[in-house]
């Protein structure tokens, strides 16, 4: 698995330089293209550097939630690329299957918090220990740590949000000494000027919302408020419903507008479904615009993913995935050359991302042996989409939903669509939720004698306006 990512950017840079699906000159010398290289190393609790191979470690912009992005060698050696030392950073461990892991952290003077945040000086980053759900510094030469705290309750050097994670119990004793500069959440009382963990940094330009020590692009429930924000209409808690709103963590200030995932589950036959993927980012204008954009993720997930292309005739062919995003208009894309990267996938045997599984949106700059990227991550919700069942009574002219799509969750909406003997779709229901279990379908869409049909859809939508996070089909029956 080592160099595998270096050898598709160079595979990539070919495809880009003979393909219509590049994103522009990245010719110029603007605050994207500059910066410094910065290396570093990291080693397992036992001391052994090879044992981290195939990792992934995440360089994080505290200001942009932007990310370098860079593998472990076999020698337990990275380097990051084009990075601005005076800006601020935190670390984050993906595993090779791209789960979030492990965060930085810093002791701190405060009880019951960490540190997590730091500036980088100097073109080389202290030895990493990795030590389950943390990483440490081996020591702070090379680097300014900054005075963001996270929260600790166990006082364990734990962040409680990645302690969430990995199903650590936290310890909610009122003999934990807090330190004043926390207090406790007020999810009621919101205001659009909130800061929850009362660190100095209103809740919508905050890059962890909660304060707890996982940043809010890594973070399912950003707001600490029990939602997943998946299903979280106000992610960032500033009381205003995030659709419209553009300072959640899908939204980013450089380099790309917003990303965005799709899921959906479509029934196949013998009972079994076929799973897809599919990818978006608006790209921001600017003077220096990417070659390409790709995506970056686990092998297990993405390997073997096929694609729809066209042939001459217009006829879609499953092709092999090259990993890359394209703005042509036969894309999912909006339409050829507006910056909408876009690109459905079908994933190999009905394979659902898992818990706090990473891809990350690829912008790749340069050219040659100086090839660079700006990566944004995105993280999937715990949640394991399931299929989904109806029946129809005649009588009452009513569908009923069974089954639970995302488990105990009811956060969703629900359709059901009828479609005519020629499979022409006639009729659509309105969006109804998840705790609502049945639709009536009006009389006056069917003729006499004809043959109808019907399927239900569950879905989830996403916090960038048009856009659907989870999407689950019910199998097509008829209507008799």
């Amino acid at each position: 698995m080592i160099g595998i990512f270096k050898k598709a950017s160079i595979a990539i840079q070919a495809l880009c330089i003979i393909s219509c699906g590049t994103a522009g000159d990245s010719g110029s010398t603007d605050s994207l293209g500059s910066g410094e290289q910065v290396v570093g190393s990291i080693s397992s609790q036992s001391g052994s550097q090879a044992e981290m191979q195939g990792w992934v470690v995440v360089l994080l912009d505290k200001a942009t939630e932007a990310a370098r992005v860079a593998e472990v060698n076999s020698a337990g050696l990275f380097t990051f690329s084009y990075v601005d030392l005076d800006a601020t950073y935190t670390l984050v461990l993906i595993s090779p299957s791209y789960i979030v892991s492990s965060v930085l952290s810093i002791p701190g003077k405060n009880p019951n918090t960490v540190r997590q945040y730091f500036k980088i000086v100097g073109n080389t980053l202290p030895r990493l220990i990795h030590k389950g759900p943390i990483i440490t510094l081996q020591n702070e030469i090379g680097v300014t740590v900054e005075k963001d705290l996270a929260t600790d309750v166990n006082g364990d050097l734990i962040p409680d949000g990645i302690a969430n994670v990995i199903g650590i119990e936290l310890t909610n004793s009122s003999s934990i000494v807090k330190p004043k500069t926390f207090s406790k959440f007020d999810l009621v009382n919101q205001t659009s000027t909130a800061d929850f963990d009362n660190d100095g940094i209103k809740n919508v330009d905050d890059p962890d919302i909660d304060g707890d020590g996982l940043a809010n692009v890594f973070d399912a429930d950003d707001d600490g408020d029990q939602t997943y924000d998946v299903f979280d209409q106000d992610s960032d808690g500033d009381a205003i419903i995030d659709v419209g709103q553009q300072e959640h963590d899908l939204f980013f200030p450089v380099g790309v507008e917003w990303i965005s995932v799709k899921f959906e589950m479509v029934p196949s036959s013998g009972g079994s479904f076929t799973s897809s993927l599919t990818f978006f980012t608006q790209l921001r204008k600017s003077d220096s615009m990417p070659k390409a954009v790709s995506i970056r993720g686990a092998p297990y997930l993405l390997s073997d993913a096929l694609v729809n292309e066209l042939s001459p005739d217009g006829e879609p062919v499953p092709t092999a995935w090259n990993r890359l995003l394209a703005d042509d208009g036969k894309s999912e894309d909006s339409g050829e050359g507006d910056l909408l990267f876009a690109k459905k996938v079908i994933l190999k045997g009905s394979k659902t991302p898992a818990f706090h599984q990473v891809v990350f949106f690829q912008l790749i700059y340069g050219s040659g042996d100086n090839i660079w990227t700006l990566e944004f991550p995105y993280t999937f919700a715990p949640l394991k989409p399931k299929g989904i069942t109806t029946s129809y009574s005649k009588l009452s002219r009513t569908i009923k939903l069974s089954g639970n799509p995302f488990g105990d969750i009811q956060d969703f909406i629900w359709t059901a669509s009828v479609f005519d003997p020629d499979n022409i779709k006639i009729y659509t229901s309105p969006p109804t939720t998840g705790t609502t279990r049945s639709i009536k379908i009006p009389e006056n869409i069917f003729e006499d004698d004809l043959k109808y049909t019907y399927k239900v859809t569950a879905q989830v939508l996403d916090r960038v306006p048009g856009y659907v996070n989870y999407t689950i089909d019910s199998e097509e029956a008829a209507l008799e």
